[in-house]
């Protein structure tokens, strides 16, 4: 599963935490309904901006 993305590693539970004290902090007052993805290129890696890429 972790091949195919750019960080080539998974998520970590410190990797959610921080875009959560990003989001509660002083730093994101002016943020809204934005969805944040924390997912180390995983989604990125997967689409195009012609649509979802073939599963090999």
């Amino acid at each position: 599963m972790t091949e195919p993305t750019p960080m080539r590693r998974a998520g970590t539970a410190e990797d959610v935490a921080g875009g959560i004290r990003f989001l509660c902090g002083d730093d994101a007052q002016f943020i809204t309904g934005h969805i944040l993805n924390i997912g180390g290129g995983w989604l990125a890696a997967r689409v195009s901006p012609y649509g979802r890429r073939p599963r090999n």
